[in-house]
């Protein structure tokens, strides 16, 4: 077991880090990063990027492809724009896998090696790609918590405010089986509007009722 602040040790990297993409602004969102001691901060000038200033960038994590740069000279010409990027940095190699949800692109994360170059291994990869791979699972799963949450709380709304009248009851019977009272388990603001009162605190919800008829 290792903290999350020994990433760049175990990689021997200068600085690890998470971003999202904001696909409605078409943004790099860098929202988590573990810095070794003396490296500056890559947030100032990563985060609110423009995608469309990386293209190739994207390009490739949408093809679900790892970069993995032993040194910038690897970045192919078209990738130009990406290169002035990192080189303004003092970027010399770097490690970038997709992160997924469901199947679709919502980020990456990276290792940063400043200022020198690093032939990146078959290990590294085995490595990087399973701490990716448990991250990305503890982030689905409170996403899909969050999301049910709020599926629920919307259901629950639309139940409860809509204009028709529910209520749900128990029957209780006496010993020989006859139906004696019920007990309400459930309604809607709607059918408390139309008797008349909260359902859950009527005392006897049958002879209130009854007084009303």
């Amino acid at each position: 077991m290792y903290k999350r602040q020994d990433v760049p040790k175990i990689f021997r990297g200068s600085r690890t880090y998470i971003a999202e993409f904001d696909w409605d602004n078409r943004r790099h969102i860098y929202t988590y990063e573990v810095t070794d001691k003396g490296v500056e901060s890559g947030r100032d000038r990563f985060d609110r990027l423009s995608m469309d200033e990386t293209p190739w960038w994207v390009e490739q994590l949408e093809k679900r492809s790892p970069i993995a740069l032993s040194c910038l000279d690897d970045l192919p010409s078209r990738a130009r724009n990406e290169h002035d990027i990192l080189a303004a940095q003092n970027i010399g190699s770097l490690f970038v896998l997709p992160m997924t949800f469901r199947d679709k692109l919502w980020g990456y994360a990276g290792i940063d090696v400043i200022g020198e170059h690093r032939d990146w291994q078959n290990e590294d990869y085995q490595w990087f790609a399973s701490l990716v791979n448990i991250i990305n699972i503890c982030i689905e799963l409170q996403r899909s918590k969050r999301e049910a949450q709020i599926e629920r709380d919307y259901l629950q709304n639309l139940y409860r405010y809509m204009p028709l009248g529910y209520v749900r009851f128990r029957m209780i019977y006496d010993k020989t089986g006859t139906p004696v009272d019920y007990k309400v388990l459930d309604s809607n603001y709607a059918a408390e509007k139309i008797i008349g009162c909260l359902l859950y605190t009527s005392p006897s919800p049958r002879d209130y009722a009854a007084s009303r008829m």
